[in-house]
């Protein structure tokens, strides 16, 4: 643990729980487009009678799964930033600010942990390094 920078962990720490919890978001969209998906394919319409052409579930269910795969994608790649972050790792530093920038949108959470990541990059890399 003595690799640890005591300043970043914090940041990093927070950085891992909210990926993971992106992840878990992740994982249930793509379970939910893949039941949704089958269930368009099988299920009957109301007008006609006839469920929908195969067609229509597979494209309902791709869509949902290429989306639940994106963000489960973008909470792993926020789970490695952040313990690289921990160990002040200069890259995970620039990719915590770009991921950060991509979380503004997110209101009222990924807002304020962008915040915190710009200002604590922004103090971690003015300091001079001993």
């Amino acid at each position: 643990m003595d690799d640890v920078n005591p300043r970043l962990s914090p940041l990093g720490i927070v950085w891992v729980v909210w990926s993971a919890i992106t992840v878990l978001v992740g994982v249930g969209v793509f379970l939910m487009a893949a039941g949704f998906g089958g269930l368009i394919a099988v299920l009957p319409d109301t007008n006609t009678g006839e469920p929908a052409p195969w067609w229509v579930g597979l494209l309902f269910g791709g869509m949902g799964l290429a989306i639940g795969g994106i963000i489960a994608a973008m909470g792993g790649i926020g789970i490695a930033v952040g313990l690289a972050l921990r160990k002040g790792r200069q890259w995970a530093m620039i990719a915590a600010c770009i991921l950060g920038f991509m979380q503004m949108s997110n209101f009222p959470v990924g807002t304020a942990l962008a915040i915190w990541t710009f200002v604590v990059v922004a103090q971690e890399m003015s300091r001079p390094k001993a």
